[in-house]
């Protein structure tokens, strides 16, 4: 921006628009800039807009070869403040990946969450590092990545179509407590926050194997739970509780423990696919 000020007479105003055609790589307008640059700008009425490098005394070959040098450097020149900040993030994140590893990784697979191909790559470097990367649990998980015992525990905002309903289920566990099945758990949960495919999700990556580990026989009863849970809820809103229920224990239907049915979990392969 000086250059162009002090050799062509370029204004504050004109000199910051060759600096952003310059880091956008805009050929047209340097194009344009350049002859600018060099031979100057009159305008329509006849006026010198732009003085230019040859008025100004400086000779074209001088002035294209000045020119070049600007559009070689302009191809990794950085905003000085801008470099002085990133090498400051640069020592920090390389101090706490060297003396936080656990801390450090679990950090950076939160900021990625939601991308499964990035956190594939960091669960791979986690591996790498000596770091193990604990399963998703629904007793365990937080919403965030989190580091423990010198291992990281998923998260269970990462798990795919769970989402915001993470931060409900961490909520009714800190609140409620710790479930012990998957009823406990569907009971526990506040109306609405985990729909079908939220746990569905949860099942399938193995969130709920602290609770039960046949998987199979969740998948096969955690709709009408869900279904059981919405009915009870609806009937608990205040002003809708009818007399009978009111006068008979026998007409809570919003009761969600059971048994599991005796079925066979899934193979390995089909487990590992899911």
């Amino acid at each position: 921006m000086q250059i162009v000020r002090d050799l062509a007479g370029y204004s504050y105003g004109r000199s910051d628009l060759v600096r952003r055609a310059m880091s956008k790589k805009k050929a047209k307008v340097m194009m344009e800039e350049r002859e600018y640059f060099i031979n100057g700008k009159v305008g329509a009425d006849g006026q010198v807009e732009i003085p230019g490098c040859i008025r100004n005394g400086i000779s074209k070959e001088a002035a294209e070869t000045i020119f070049n040098d600007m559009e070689s450097f302009a191809q990794y020149a950085f905003n000085k403040s801008h470099a002085a900040a990133y090498a400051v993030v640069a020592f920090e994140t390389g101090y706490l990946r060297r003396y936080y590893p656990v801390e450090f990784m679990a950090a950076l697979m939160t900021s990625v969450t939601g991308d499964a191909a990035q956190i594939a790559k960091y669960i791979a470097a986690c591996r790498s590092m000596g770091i193990e990367v604990l399963p998703p649990s629904v007793l365990e998980s937080g919403i965030k990545f989190t580091a423990k015992d010198g291992k990281i525990r998923f998260s269970l905002k990462a798990v795919k179509n769970v989402g915001d309903a993470a931060e409900s289920i961490v909520k009714a566990r800190e609140e409620k407590g710790l479930t012990k099945d998957i009823f406990g758990f569907v009971d526990q949960q506040y109306p609405g926050a985990v729909n079908r495919k939220s746990l569905e999700s949860l099942i399938k990556a193995g969130a709920l194997d602290c609770l039960h580990e046949n998987r199979a026989a969740m998948l096969a009863v955690y709709e009408g739970l869900l279904e059981s849970d919405q009915i009870n809820a609806k009937k608990n809103l205040d002003g809708q509780m009818s007399l009978f229920q009111m006068n008979s224990d026998t007409m809570d239907s919003g009761d969600t423990k059971g048994v599991l049915p005796r079925i066979e979990n899934f193979d390995e392969e089909t487990l590992l696919a899911l």
